[in-house]
């Protein structure tokens, strides 16, 4: 019985062992695709890192804080593409370290049940063992008595073998001349025949329990021996029990050690998209600062009358080899961008007279409290893209759309363009994003009209403002 129990608990530790090989492997495929997921985003990352080290190695290289700050203010929209692409990043690495955290709580479920059952299996092999330990020790009691048992009769046999000895025949013939008749003789003769019967049966008796005896005792040093390997068995596979136990026990400890190394890098990560989130607020949250501006002119005059001066030659040689197509179609023309009505420049001489602005700027919020940065830039009317082009130190992104008749708007500094040259567009058609691109303190639009190339107060085109067509 104890055999076929010790041959049930090998099956046991054998299928325990087969699935502790087996079983692991997929877990191990998931968790190596998650691992490699996570290694691309952290390429990505680094890759965006670089991105942005170039950003700041351009802005330190600024020889002035008012470079410095127009180098940022020119790099709006990458800075914030830059931090929208690290977010979308690091939310997806978030996504994976979850997966990964969920793969490692099931791994480590997946070992305490394991330890548990180990455990469990470990026990059994303790109490097999001592009830081993307890029939060996029956087994030698049963061994110690049969030893005494022979031990006493072969004493009571050699009391019977000395007597015999010392008085044999003498006393067998001292009883029988002792009879008193023929008939006491005869009895006297029975009984010693008797006595002969039983002594010779005690020996027979004694030889047979003798070798008795030592068959059982050669069967009990066998079952002894045997049970002292079906103890060390037991002792060998409890302790190989006990050493894949210690295994999972370490497997388990680093289990938990990582998930709160991946917990602890979920919190950060988790944080930082919360404060680049807070950036992009807070940079597209602002407006075209006229005072900044102003500042600006007083501090480099000169320069920027210089180059804005470039970019209306830039600009003049634009309209002059523009040719405008077809008759104007006519009617009102539309607010370029719907649901923000402040203006926060406007068209004419400013900062005393030093700058001549040929448009006015949109910018603020609109009645939902909504940010300007990024919304839609609409086409004032019907026309054509007649050019698409980028001034850094002027309009940014802009482009001209030519409506008939000498006709043409100008939407400047837009974080993107929608269209390109020679495309046609509809009245209120998108034709790219408010931005803060080229010569900006903030997000806003720059919107001008010109008839044959000479620009005019756009206000002429909406008298009843702030009631304008939206439609």
């Amino acid at each position: 019985m104890l055999k076929k129990v010790l041959a049930v608990l090998l099956t046991l530790v054998m299928s325990a062992t087969f699935c502790m090989t087996s079983s692991p492997k997929v877990e191990v495929k998931a968790a190596t695709s998650l691992g490699a997921q996570k290694a691309e985003l952290d390429k990505e990352l680094a890759q965006i890192e670089a991105e942005q080290k170039a950003l700041d190695d351009k802005i330190a290289a600024a020889k002035t804080d008012l470079e410095k700050q127009q180098t940022k203010k020119n790099n709006l929209d990458y800075q914030i593409t830059l931090t929208k692409r690290k977010i979308k990043v690091i939310e997806e690495k978030i996504v994976v370290i979850k997966g990964q955290i969920s793969e490692n709580e099931k791994e480590i479920s997946k070992i305490e049940i394991e330890i548990g059952e180990k455990s469990k299996e470990i026990d059994k092999y303790g109490a097999d063992i001592d009830a081993t330990v307890a029939e060996i020790e029956k087994k030698a009691e049963e061994i110690a008595e049969l030893e005494e048992q022979i031990k006493d009769n072969f004493e009571t046999f050699k009391k019977r073998l000395r007597a015999f000895y010392m008085h044999g025949n003498s006393t067998i013939l001292s009883v029988l001349l002792g009879a008193d008749s023929f008939s006491d003789l005869l009895t006297k003769a029975e009984m010693i025949q008797r006595i002969a019967d039983h002594d010779n049966a005690l020996l027979e008796e004694l030889t047979s329990t003798k070798d008795d005896v030592i068959v059982k005792k050669e069967n009990l040093e066998k079952e002894k021996n045997n049970l002292e390997v079906d103890k060390e068995l037991l002792e060998k596979s409890q302790s190989e029990l006990k050493e894949s136990m210690a295994t999972l026990e370490e497997k388990r400890v680093t289990l938990k050690e990582s998930r709160e190394e991946l917990e602890d890098e979920n919190e950060e990560l988790t944080k930082q998209t919360s404060d680049l989130k807070e950036q992009i607020a807070e940079i597209e949250q602002q407006i075209q600062d006229i005072e900044e501006l102003e500042q600006q002119f007083a501090e480099q005059g000169e320069v920027l009358k210089q180059q804005a001066q470039a970019v209306q030659d830039e600009l003049d040689e634009i309209y002059k080899q523009m040719e405008s197509t077809g008759e104007y179609i006519g009617g009102s023309l539309l607010w370029p961008v719907y649901g923000y009505l402040k203006i926060t420049s406007e068209f004419g001489w400013r900062f005393n007279n030093t700058d001549y602005h040929t448009g006015f700027d949109i910018a603020g919020r609109n009645d939902a409290n909504e940010k300007i940065y990024g919304k839609p830039v609409l086409a004032a009317n019907y026309g054509k893209v007649t050019y698409k082009g980028y001034q850094e130190n002027g309009y940014g992104n802009y482009i001209i759309i030519d409506h008939g008749g000498g006709l043409t708007t100008l939407y400047a500094h837009m974080s993107e363009v929608y269209v390109k040259k020679g495309d046609s567009v509809d009245r209120g058609q998108a034709v790219g994003a408010v931005g803060s691109t080229g010569w900006s303190t903030g997000p806003h639009l720059h919107f001008e009209v010109r008839q044959d190339g000479k620009a005019y107060n756009p206000r002429k085109e909406f008298p009843n403002y702030p009631n304008v067509p939206n439609k």
